[in-house]
């Protein structure tokens, strides 16, 4: 009687496949974020002012998050 025996890559080819995966995602997200920040910073003053932003926060906001305990209170 026949074996089918299934054929597995070498564990060096599949975490190759996973680095590039995980590089692609990276360059993705970099590129979306930076698409965002230079959309944010073509909005009017008062527009980043009614979403808690300033002009000079905006990269730093998406990058650290809101929770950024270096960013200035308000209020």
């Amino acid at each position: 009687m026949y074996k089918a025996t299934v054929l597995r890559p070498p564990v060096a080819f599949s975490r190759g496949v996973s680095f590039l995966a995980s590089s692609f995602r990276h360059i993705r997200r970099q590129l979306r974020l930076r698409r965002t920040i230079r959309d944010l910073e073509s909005l009017p003053d008062h527009i980043l002012h009614d979403i808690g932003l300033t002009q000079s926060e905006i990269a730093s906001v998406l990058r650290l998050g809101p929770d950024d305990t270096t960013r200035r209170q308000r209020g």
